[in-house]
């Protein structure tokens, strides 16, 4: 089979990459013995995660909501990867840099892109 979004093939690994770190740790949080103390955290996770998951439907279908999309996505993987870092173990750490480096890649694809006819999308 053919991949038709080859010009958005690495976004799709990036966010597919973070979907799944989100996803282990949210289930690694869970059995914690400071689950009280990663309520915050775990809201996050599993928020990121489906949403990454969803802007990679995005792409496939060639949305014309894309842009809309990422630059969410960029928000909440930046915001995840804040609240991981408040914790010192090492899935959050790691899970930390994927939401981060997945928000740097999208926002260096989508830097000076257009919404609309006048709205340039702020990425940084």
């Amino acid at each position: 089979m053919e991949i038709l979004n080859n010009e958005y093939q690495d976004l799709i690994d990036y966010l597919n990459d973070c979907s799944q770190a989100c996803y282990e740790l949210f289930d690694e949080a869970l059995g914690s013995h400071e689950v009280a103390k990663r309520v915050k955290e775990a809201h996050f996770l599993i928020e990121t995660a489906m949403f990454c998951q969803q802007t990679v439907a995005f792409i496939s279908l060639q949305s014309e909501h894309l842009k809309e999309m990422v630059l969410t996505a960029t928000h909440m993987l930046k915001t995840t990867a804040n609240e991981c870092n408040h914790f010192s173990d090492e899935s959050s750490k790691l899970c930390a840099q994927v939401c981060l480096e997945a928000a740097h890649y999208a926002v260096d694809l989508f830097k000076d892109t257009q919404i609309g006819e006048n709205n340039v999308i702020n990425f940084g």
